[in-house]
């Protein structure tokens, strides 16, 4: 499956990412943080 097919209009993906991101961004390692955001980013787009 294409990333563009999985993130197309689905905005619960994205709460999904951001509930993480708010929750466990301290948590977190330095990749981790960057591949969500790099997703998020991408279903956003």
């Amino acid at each position: 499956m294409i990333m563009a097919q999985l993130f197309d209009n689905n905005f619960i993906f994205v709460y999904f990412f951001a509930i993480i991101t708010i929750f466990n961004y301290s948590c977190l390692k330095e990749f981790q943080k960057i591949v969500i955001i790099y997703i998020t980013v991408f279903s956003l787009g």
